[in-house]
């Protein structure tokens, strides 16, 4: 109930009126109700769902309650940035102006009280006076095989979606805009596969919260080598989000392996092939043939090498290769030359690389003409945090 609070302030105390907020209330249990009864704005329209939903599912039809030009998800731990309504009527021209309908931005974190075994920090900002165009292939290829979809535009904290691509995407698949698990990936696959090139800003426009009330946190958790006081007080919600991932009317692909392998390039790569229907048929081809998949999941075990998943998934990496007819020798043998290329991606396992990485981070954080960054403030409310923020850019005139 705390973060939910706190992320709805974030939006309603801004100076600014121009907006819809849609609360979707997914039958909590934890005074959720008696909060929002109290809650009178009007920018505000609270809804219920009929029924328990999985994550998808209710995404969905919190999105089909919606009316706004450009869009935007935000989690109930998560928030938007104090300037956000300022930097988003700037952001939303510029898309304008260069003809394109989805807007990504760096990623800001808050790691509430309780995640401290496996964040060490409270807060991490980063933000650059820069905004560029980036290409979609580009960022979807580093996605599938070295990174995460996280620098993709995903309508979620951190984006924003034209009304006029949620409806395209509607329309080629029979009315619905989501269809995947998870939803982050799904979002991520249709802003790849729809749109050639998005707005890119290096200004954070929200904070990506993390809270053992975090679905995504408890799942990635779950069977994992590290933080097991955490898993443990995650572990119900876990086996709820995978419950309902397994009953919802939405499918996770099959050749994906288990849901709990948690691989987010496996992620990415199972929510292109789910959506289909948003790209030509020979890219799907390309996505499902066999040197393809030699590439992703010999990726994906270096990921296992090198303790990224942890070690107790090579089980479940097992399966995967059955289930896809591949070789696992030859896996084995692949995943040794893009050990060098992935090193790049995690440069904590090697010292060479990881110095001249950190001296090139202090050198941006120290120029105080160009970037801002603040880590591990021991104690800082989200709040707090976004006053701090926002006075620094006021500061450089960015904002």
């Amino acid at each position: 109930m705390p973060y939910l609070q706190t992320c709805i302030d974030s939006i309603i105390t801004q100076n600014y009126s121009d907006y819809e907020l849609i609360i979707s209330n997914d039958h909590s249990n934890d005074g959720t109700n008696a909060y929002l009864s109290g809650l009178h704005h009007p920018k505000v329209k609270i809804y219920e769902t009929p029924h328990r939903m999985s994550m998808t599912e209710h995404w969905e039809w919190a999105l089909s309650h919606s009316r706004g030009e450009w869009v935007i998800f935000v989690g109930q731990d998560d928030a938007l940035q104090s300037y956000f309504f300022q930097i988003a009527d700037k952001l939303t021209t510029q898309a304008a102006n260069f003809g394109v309908r989805t807007i990504s931005s760096r990623r800001a974190y808050f790691f509430w009280s309780g995640c401290e075994e496996v964040y060490n920090e409270r807060i991490s900002y980063h933000a650059f006076d820069t905004i560029k165009i980036k290409y979609t292939i580009i960022e979807a290829l580093k996605a599938l095989f070295f990174k995460d979809y996280f620098d993709l535009p995903q309508m979620y904290c951190t984006s924003l979606f034209h009304r006029t691509l949620i409806e395209e995407v509607r329309s080629l698949q029979n009315g619905y805009f989501l269809s995947v698990h998870p939803q982050d990936a799904n979002l991520a696959a249709i802003a790849s596969s729809i749109e050639k090139k998005y707005l890119r800003s290096e200004i954070p426009i929200g904070w990506i919260g993390t809270s053992n009330k975090s679905a995504g946190l408890a799942v990635t958790l779950d069977g994992s080598d590290r933080a097991k006081s955490l898993i443990d007080s995650t572990y119900d919600l876990s086996k709820e989000y995978q419950n309902l991932v397994e009953k919802s009317k939405f499918d996770y692909n099959y050749l994906a392996g288990n849901f709990k392998y948690s691989d987010i390039c496996v992620y990415f790569w199972q929510a292109l092939i789910q959506t289909e229907r948003l790209r030509p048929s020979a890219i799907q081809k390309i996505l499902l043939s066999r040197a393809f998949k030699y590439l992703l999941f010999s990726s994906s075990f270096t990921r296992i090498v090198f303790g990224k998943l942890g070690k107790s998934k090579f089980n479940m990496f097992k399966e995967i290769t059955v289930r896809n007819k591949l070789n696992i020798n030859l896996i084995y043998i692949i995943s040794i030359f893009l050990s060098s290329a992935y090193a790049i991606y995690i440069p904590s396992h090697f010292v060479l690389i990881k110095f001249p990485r950190k001296l090139i981070d202090f050198i941006l954080s120290n120029r105080v003409h160009y970037s801002v960054s603040i880590n591990s403030v021991k104690d800082i409310t989200l709040p707090q945090a976004s006053y701090i923020v926002k006075n620094k850019l006021k500061g450089k005139g960015w904002i």
